[in-house]
């Protein structure tokens, strides 16, 4: 492996409190505490808080109308561009239509607009989830017996089965998403394609909220999620529910990740039957091809013998949805082709010139910068940042060396260059030649800092008034047709059309734009986030426009 001394070396070190500065502010980010919705006006009563996560909370809610109680979980989706809330629409109100006894029912779906919260309503389950029983079940000091675990396990077999039949795969498949009814005798499989919905949100391949203790291996080598990564989290639930524990369990991010894509798990107790034993060791095989379909297990004589014993209970028809609407404030999910009331025209374009542009950058937050367009990266290009940095990481302790940390930064595209690699590992290093931890990296992922938002809001409205010339311009100074530029022709042509430009307002500029390693910038990529749309030439246009521009 080449060796760089250059994080060591380069003079571009930032002073030594610019990493807790970072930590620090990420920390106030990610501790605002998310908004409980009220959602009485729709005629849903809130009784209890349940839960509340980084992008979603729920509550226990009675539908005033019925009398019923329900789960309402209130997702934020101000992440997600127009087009993708369509499709999470669309998945939402596939998910309506499912129905099986082992599956939690969905009530219904609505989008309040203004807040740009999606509110799913769903049955409750009074037995809590299956987590809570494992941790109560420890507490205790004993076991659940082989029956109650087989039980439970042919259950959500069933379930898994009817999802995989309607070509739905869950995604999310651990303890805390089964529940339990009241008595604890049946399972529901919930919150399944849920994690689908929230891609675009929580934007999990990046942020990683929670600890993966049910990812698959191949997930872990950036392999695509498939039908036998839902078999591994089977595999995994089931070892949970013998052992009331996590089948790989480490202190950091990338050494579960060794454990899981390397390492055996500990066995269960001797009192459990070698066949459970057995089945387990199929659900957890490596090799996602040597893990068994559902309807293999089904053919299995050990799982056959506990499914022969399930009644084949009649799911309930699902309730009409509530017609309580206030108007102009909840959107209830429809089919694709179902009617849409059509959206408000947009606002006139105003034209008051852009605010004054930001102060000089203080390191600290050219390193939020940086951070912000790796995220940037990450989540358009679904890049698996964890198994990248993996390779490099020789002592398995989930930390890499600045310059491993740049080696490993370098293998991804993510539109840095060198010196800006130098810039962010000295940063992020605690001190000189210290290691960064990748949990640490991590927390950094998760949220973009509010300045750089201001940053890059102030830089769309800068650019917005030049428009296609804008566009016209840096592709004529691209002589060689590269699709980047030296930064100094860069911040030149950017001045010729906004002359009120400062020289530390054309920095910012150059900081936001991702570059090749040497520095030079991705002009395109640059329109593409902070200029103003501009419409396709015609057919006639393009013919007339080929050759070299003037």
């Amino acid at each position: 492996m080449l060796d760089l001394d250059w994080c060591r070396a380069s003079p571009c070190y930032v002073h030594a409190g610019v990493a807790a500065l970072i930590h620090d502010r990420f920390a106030v980010a990610m501790s605002k505490p998310t908004t409980e919705i009220d959602l009485s006006g729709f005629g849903l009563e809130r009784l209890q808080h349940i839960g509340r996560g980084q992008y979603a909370s729920a509550q226990l809610v009675k539908e005033t109308a019925s009398g019923q109680t329900f789960v309402a979980k209130c997702i934020s989706l101000a992440a997600l561009n127009e087009h993708d809330q369509d499709l999470a629409h669309q998945e939402v109100f596939l998910l309506q239509t499912l129905s099986h006894p082992y599956i939690v029912a969905y009530r219904d779906s609505f989008l309040i607009e203004g807040a740009n919260t999606l509110v799913i309503v769903m049955e409750y389950c009074g037995g809590g989830d299956v987590r809570k029983a494992i941790k109560d079940k420890a507490k205790e000091g004993g076991h659940f017996t082989e029956e109650q675990i087989m039980t439970w396990f042919v259950q959500l077999c069933l379930a898994l089965q009817y999802i995989h039949s309607e070509k739905v795969l869950h995604r999310d498949l651990k303890t805390s998403n089964i529940f339990l009814t009241e008595d604890g005798s049946a399972i529901k499989l919930g919150d399944f394609g849920i994690s689908r919905v929230l891609e675009g949100t929580t934007e999990a391949a990046v942020t990683i909220v929670g600890t993966p203790y049910y990812m698959s291996p191949e997930v872990c080598r950036s392999e695509p999620y498939n039908w036998k990564s839902d078999i591994w989290a089977l595999g995994c639930v089931l070892y949970e529910c013998c052992m009331l524990k996590h089948a790989f369990e480490s202190s950091s991010l990338l050494g579960l990740v060794y454990k899981i894509v390397s390492d055996h798990y500990d066995p269960i107790p001797s009192f459990y039957s070698p066949e459970l034993n057995d089945l387990i060791n199929k659900l957890l095989m490596k090799n996602a091809e040597s893990r068994p379909s559902i309807n293999e297990l089904f053919a299995n004589p050990y799982v056959k013998a506990y499914l022969a014993k399930q009644s084949a209970p009649v799911a309930a028809p699902p309730s009409p949805p509530s017609s309580l609407e206030p108007a102009g404030k909840k959107t209830t999910l429809r089919p694709g082709g179902a009617a849409k009331p059509p959206p408000p025209p947009p606002p006139p374009p105003k034209e008051s010139p852009p605010a004054p542009g930001p102060a000089p950058l203080a390191p600290e937050s050219k390193i939020l910068v940086i951070i912000a367009r790796i995220r940037r990266r990450l989540v358009g290009q679904k890049l698996n940042w964890i198994s990248s940095c993996a390779s490099f990481d020789d002592d398995g302790d989930g930390a890499l060396t600045p310059d491993a940390m740049g080696h490993a930064l370098m293998t991804m595209p993510l539109g840095l260059s060198d010196d800006e690699i130098k810039q962010l590992t000295s940063a992020l290093s605690p001190s000189p030649g210290a290691k960064i931890s990748l949990d640490a990296f991590s927390a950094y992922l998760q949220e973009v800092a509010d300045e750089v938002k201001q940053y890059e809001t102030w830089a769309r409205q800068v650019l917005a008034p030049p428009g296609k010339r804008l566009h016209d311009l840096l592709r004529a100074k691209d002589i060689e047709r590269s699709g980047t530029l030296a930064p100094s022709i860069f911040q030149d042509t950017l001045q010729e059309l906004v002359p009120v430009l400062t020289p530390p307002h054309l920095d910012l500029l150059a900081l936001l734009a991702d570059k090749n390693c040497l520095g030079d910038v991705d002009y395109g990529e640059f329109l593409d986030t902070f200029g103003a749309p501009v419409a396709p030439p015609s057919s006639g246009a393009q013919r007339q426009g080929e050759g070299d521009p003037q």
